[in-house]
């Protein structure tokens, strides 16, 4: 007969060891950090379609149960600039009146102020609910009645753009009207109103990082802002901000502009830092990571020459809600 050999028995000490481990109380995460808001986060809701800044509907990067929703950052954005109810009622009105998750708002950080832009998508005109006169009408008395084009061309978007005063006072909001391009394929133009006529403002392209990166390229070869290319793009697009899904390029009067569209929660985090935003901000982003992580962000940036580099004049950060 063949006698088993017998197995080893593991030290009972390890056993012990392992036992008081399991049976040890779980260690609570540490609390995210205060908030300059007054007013309860709001949760994700997992059933919500998630779009981006042109409202391209994205997968979540993580399961959303139990996290929070991009509009919070929106809400700390007011309150850091003392205007949480006034922003909070502005935004409540084009909620109402477009649906939840078909506004795109952004957040503009110029010299250390604030201000703010909401963008109404209606590429079909066939949303009668995203018509200037009935959103403005919605928007009455909170904003005052802005100039606008008679008749209004044929339009695929528009916006509606306040800085602290506008908020503040509901006086001196600023009109953007968008036509796509038919010409150039990805192409967009925006018009701006001065006296009452249109006036181009920007010109905007869009492109595929993966599917094409020699288009960014030679577009951005042409900028008469970037100097030399390789040294400039440097100066004003950090690596990581290219791992996107969409990135725009757009030519301005007074400056060239990037967009990234697709980047993640860590990236905008060091987006935020590194151009310098409100710590307020800065600190209620990275104190949410985990409940922000199924999102993803589009970002932006003007820049324009200044000697030998170029110098980045605004920044921007923007979502849907």
């Amino acid at each position: 007969m063949t006698t088993r050999p017998r197995l080893p028995i593991a030290p009972t000490a390890p056993i012990a060891a392992l036992a008081e481990l399991l049976d040890r109380a779980q260690v609570a995460p540490p609390a995210p950090p205060a908030r300059c808001a007054t007013s309860p986060e709001l949760a994700a809701d997992p059933d919500l379609v998630l779009r981006d800044y042109v409202l391209a509907p994205y997968p979540p990067r993580r399961d959303p149960r139990g996290g929070l929703a991009s509009v919070n950052l929106l809400v700390e954005s007011f309150a850091v600039a003392g205007l949480e109810d006034r922003g909070r009622a502005v935004l409540a009105r084009l909620q109402a009146q477009l649906g939840v998750g078909l506004l795109v708002w952004g957040v503009k950080h110029v010299d250390g102020a604030l201000s703010w832009e909401f963008y109404i998508y209606d590429p079909g005109q066939g949303r009668p609910e995203a018509k200037l006169e009935a959103v403005m009408a919605a928007l009455d008395p909170l904003i005052a009645p802005v100039p606008r084009p008679h008749p209004a061309p044929p339009l695929h978007m528009w916006s509606l753009a306040l800085d602290h005063r506008a908020l503040a006072t509901g006086v001196g909001a600023e009109l953007t009207l968008y036509a796509r391009g038919v010409d150039t394929p990805g192409a967009s133009r925006s018009y701006g109103l001065v006296d009452g006529a249109l006036e181009l403002a920007n010109l905007y392209t869009f492109h595929d990082p993966r599917r094409d990166p020699d288009a960014i390229r030679r577009r951005l070869e042409a900028s008469v802002h970037l100097g030399a290319p390789a040294r400039g793009l440097a100066a004003v697009v950090a690596p990581g901000l290219l791992r996107c899904r969409r990135v725009c390029v757009a030519n301005k009067r007074r400056a060239d502009g990037l967009y990234f569209a697709g980047i993640d929660t860590d990236e905008a985090v060091r987006f935020l830092a590194d151009h310098q935003w409100p710590a307020e901000l800065r600190r209620y982003l990275d104190g949410r990571r985990a409940p922000l992580g199924h999102l993803a962000w589009d970002v932006g940036l003007d820049f324009r020459a200044a000697g030998a580099e170029p110098t980045i004049t605004k920044t921007a950060i923007y979502a849907s809600c």
